[in-house]
């Protein structure tokens, strides 16, 4: 949990899978020439993790997806931080009102800032403040519905789909020796060189 401006930020969950992947089965065979298909649920498994490393690396989704944060109130000031980065679009942003009754706010009361890092929600200048909230400890009133990450895998950079073949690549070389846990768990150097120009200020709850 994280308090931000006068809010705790409770969680952000992932509620949708993306819909695919920035490396491809073929691309991971080609990049460490595996030329059988005898392994293909191995690589496939593996190119998953590969991705989900990166992503905790970065701190940031690598393909499009839906997010939850919960908060227990509205930020004291006119800005709300969402986790993550690229930011596409916030859905919706739902609350629960002083009377104990869960409404949407209208989305015409405030706009998405993509450009910063984080990015931001922020109210229109039409808007006076946030909504009233009923506030109980520990228990969400605030909910932002959002979507991150690249659109497909052709806009994810190049840099960070060559992190992901190097950590799968490490991996399946080791895995199909006799490899200590240790090295397992190791990466190349290279890995952190390619990803650290995209660990913005970002931050995940």
């Amino acid at each position: 949990m994280l308090l931000i401006d006068g809010a705790t930020y409770l969680s952000n969950a992932q509620i949708t899978a993306p819909g695919s992947e920035p490396v491809t089965l073929a691309e991971a065979k080609a990049h460490s020439r595996i030329d059988t298909t005898a392994d293909d649920t191995i690589i496939a498994s593996q190119l998953l993790a590969a991705r989900e490393y990166i992503e905790a690396l970065i701190k940031g989704p690598l393909i499009q997806r839906s997010y939850r944060l919960r908060l227990d109130c509205f930020p004291s000031g006119n800005t709300l931080m969402l986790p993550g980065y690229p930011v596409v679009s916030v859905t919706a942003i739902r609350y629960i009102d002083n009377t104990g009754t869960q409404q949407t706010m209208s989305s015409g009361l405030y706009s998405l800032n993509a450009d910063q890092s984080p990015c931001r929600v922020a109210l229109n200048r039409s808007s006076v403040a946030w909504p009233g909230v009923y506030v109980s400890e520990g228990l969400w009133s605030v909910e932002v519905e959002y979507i991150a990450g690249y659109a497909n895998a052709a806009a994810v950079p190049q840099a960070l789909k060559q992190a992901m073949l190097l950590v799968f690549g490490h991996w399946y070389d080791n895995a199909r020796e006799t490899a200590s846990p240790e090295n397992l768990r190791e990466v190349p150097h290279a890995v952190d060189t390619l990803c650290k120009t995209f660990v913005r200020t970002r931050w995940w709850v």
